[in-house]
């Protein structure tokens, strides 16, 4: 047990570094100060969450539909977070840094494996929390608490995601398993995983179809689906089922049923991975090392062509990264060809948005249209690979360090691995709602350059964070990924702008002035985005001092 702790401290540390790198000469005012603003973040979001979960489980409660909270609670936060858990336990179990140093120590193998799927469990539960624990309080506090129900709710809150997520770390170890033993089996991992993300939102957003336009018809609905709610989801997952009978009705039998299921499936697949893990990752070690040797020939290229195909390879080679940076690419793709086959109209009027109606579709008129461009923009947004290029460049960084190039060489390298497949994605998006007839070529334009224009000021703005102080201490990709400080600056803010930016040119500037001046104002965002992304380039080129630690 000490051993696991120390090794689970040492992740611990690892997700500290991620957000703020002590390695970089940091001072740790600067650190705290960080973590501090991290924390915070964590907070709002969670508060976020929380609160439009609690509001769902007050409007079933208040339909008279209590009953169905219990096996909900636990269905939601058992599947939760099995899709990320899926696409995080590659990067969290092989290929990390520090494997060798990890396996030479007096600690036994199942002890590492717990240790390092420890942090998918930690995750697992923290996201379950903040689905399960906001209904709960609703139905403890709507049917009267007792203390038996209290005390097996905060237990399920905890064995409610175990067995899922182990399920999705196995089925990752099975992937992984393929692709070590065929040399482009993990891009057909990849590919798999984005097209089950691509229908996993396309399936949320399909079934707000069923819900229509009209209040009366909606409420109906609502109540004869959530009728018929908790035996679907008691009979599509028995533990739910469970779980819920021991709350609701204190039945000790059913919820240790539960109990033993989440532990024993979790016990189980634990057992499984930890006999092959070695095996596994001597497999991709010494899959890495032919692929180096591969690559040692090749045709001669120049040295921006050579560092933008390096990138190209990085990416494809760290799913984690390919699955965060490529979904919006995708989704752009699909949600041209969904305005291309029903058009921005029939969509509105399918009723998917609450509250859009013939009359107030009448009303917005050609206003809708100013609503393109920044979905667009916010999908470009979530693609941002080249904020993180520089750290991700890890114990590899001597190799840049040495190359005779300048700074600005790497750099705009590193940002046009990451323009090249936005502008490729916006330009089929426009071209597909284009030839369709959606869109006229002034709304091609506005698209073009407001999306562009946006991606390149917060890609600029992360590869600055990035390219100041670049975190080459990791031990696992995902440290940089998913928690590092450009990524997170590059997207929210990304975000941030364009709703912002968005809701004036849709909301406010049409009222005031006219659609055309929306549109104008649109357009001269993007420019000014673009422009100021581009200074900001410049700055970083020339007072940048990167892979010098």
């Amino acid at each position: 047990m000490r051993d696991m702790l120390t090794l689970m401290h040492v992740q611990v540390l690892g997700l500290l570094n991620s957000f703020a790198p002590n390695a970089q000469g940091m001072p740790r005012a600067a650190r705290a100060r960080r973590l501090v603003f991290v924390a915070l973040l964590a907070l709002l979001l969670v508060a976020v969450f929380a609160g439009y979960t609690a509001l769902m489980a007050i409007g079933l409660a208040v339909s008279g539909m209590a009953n169905v909270i219990p096996p909900f609670a636990v269905a939601a936060g058992s599947l939760a977070g099995v899709f990320f858990t899926f696409m995080k336990a590659r990067g969290t179990l092989f290929g990390t840094r520090d494997y060798d140093l990890i396996m030479s120590l007096p600690v036994p193998r199942r002890t590492v494996v717990i240790a390092r799927m420890a942090t998918l469990f930690g995750s697992a539960i923290a996201v379950a929390a903040i689905f399960m624990v906001p209904m709960y309080a609703v139905y403890l506090v709507m049917t009267g608490a007792s203390p038996v129900s209290i005390v097996l709710a905060a237990l399920s809150v905890v064995l409610a995601p175990l067995a899922p997520t182990a399920l999705a770390t196995f089925a990752a170890f099975a992937v992984t398993a393929l692709a070590a033993r065929f040399r482009h089996a993990g891009i057909v991992y990849i590919v798999l995983a984005l097209l089950a993300m691509l229908a996993f939102v396309m399936g949320a957003y399909g079934f707000s179809f069923t819900a229509g336009v009209d209040h009366e018809a909606t409420v109906a609905a609502t109540l004869q689906v959530a009728t018929v709610l908790e035996s679907a989801i008691t009979s599509a997952y028995p533990p739910a089922a469970w779980a819920a009978a021991g709350i609701a009705s204190h039945d000790a039998l059913s919820f240790a049923l539960f109990a033993a299921a989440s532990i024993g499936v979790t016990a189980a697949c634990v057992e499984v991975m930890q006999r092959f893990y070695l095996r596994i990752n001597g497999m991709l070690a010494g899959r890495r090392r032919r692929a180096r040797g591969r690559a040692a020939v090749g045709a001669r290229r120049t040295p921006f062509t050579a560092i933008v195909v390096k990138e190209f390879r990085t990416l494809l080679g760290i799913p984690s990264y390919a699955f965060n940076c490529l979904f919006g690419y995708l989704l752009m793709v699909a949600i041209a060809i969904a305005l291309s086959v029903m058009g921005l109209r029939g969509i509105l009027m399918s009723g998917a948005i609450d509250g859009i109606d013939q009359d107030a579709l009448a009303h917005m008129g050609d206003r809708i249209y100013l609503v393109i461009p920044w979905v667009f923009a916010f999908c470009a947004s979530t693609g941002a690979s080249s904020t993180i290029s520089v750290s991700l460049e890890g114990r590899c960084a001597w190799i840049m360090a040495s190359a005779p190039l300048s700074v600005r060489t790497i750099l705009w390298s590193k940002l046009a691995s990451n323009l090249i497949p936005v502008g490729c994605s916006l330009v089929l998006s426009t071209v597909i709602l284009l030839v369709s007839g959606q869109i006229e070529p002034l709304i091609a334009i506005e698209l073009l350059i407001v999306s562009l224009g946006l991606f390149h000021l917060w890609a600029n703005v992360g590869i600055a964070i990035d390219a100041a102080r670049p975190n080459f201490s990791w031990t696992s990709a995902n440290e940089i990924v998913k928690r590092s400080m450009p990524i997170t600056v590059s997207v929210i803010g990304g975000m941030v702008c364009e709703f912002g930016f968005g809701a004036l040119c849709v909301a406010l500037i049409p009222d005031m002035a006219s659609i055309a001046a929306a549109h104008a104002t649109a357009i001269g965002v993007g420019v000014v985005a673009a422009i100021l992304g581009q200074l900001l380039f410049m700055r970083t080129a020339r007072t940048a001092r990167l892979y010098i630690v």
